[in-house]
């Protein structure tokens, strides 16, 4: 498939082709977060697959999660307390702090360290973080990452302005 959405549900493992080669394959979650290949997968659709316990599900409609990272807050999901659940972030939907934000509304907020600044063509750039045992990738713009001073080894929060439940035959 090329609807990268559609691999991120449904894929254990991943093989990119480009111009009749093979780039990378691998488990997905593993490809999905490789820096290097957030151009041939797609800018706006690169982004990355982690996994979360389900901890409780609140009187607010919410469900709680559980990560290496910190909780994290989704739409009431039907998955039972307990169950491990797979989640897509794009990489454009994750904002960098220095410090932890607050008096904001973004729930979902993550620690993470940076573990690569890939500088993309153009303006952007591409940080590969580490949460855990797992990768999240951000796109952000050259820009930001100067004025920040963000760079490997860096311990920073991940502002998360969009997670989609990755729902498929996947295991823990």
């Amino acid at each position: 498939s090329h609807a990268l959405p559609e691999v991120a549900r449904l894929a254990s493992s991943i093989v990119v082709i480009e111009d009749g080669r093979v780039l990378r394959c691998g488990p997905a979650a593993e490809v999905m977060a490789d820096p290097n290949l957030t151009t041939a997968l797609g800018l706006r659709d690169a982004g990355s697959l982690i996994t979360a316990r389900v901890v409780a599900h609140e009187a607010d409609g919410l469900t709680r999660l559980d990560t290496p990272g910190g909780e994290l807050f989704l739409p009431q999901l039907a998955s039972p307390v307990g169950a491990v659940v797979r989640l897509r972030i794009p990489a454009q939907d994750v904002m960098i702090a220095r410090n932890r934000p607050e008096a904001i509304s973004a729930l979902n907020i993550l620690a993470v360290t940076i573990d690569s600044v890939t500088l993309t063509a153009g303006s952007g750039a591409v940080l590969s973080l580490r949460l855990g045992e797992e990768k999240l990738l951000a796109r952000l713009t050259q820009r930001s990452v100067e004025a920040l001073h963000l760079r490997p080894g860096l311990e920073v929060f991940a502002v998360l302005k969009s997670v989609a439940l990755a729902q498929g035959p996947f295991g823990a």
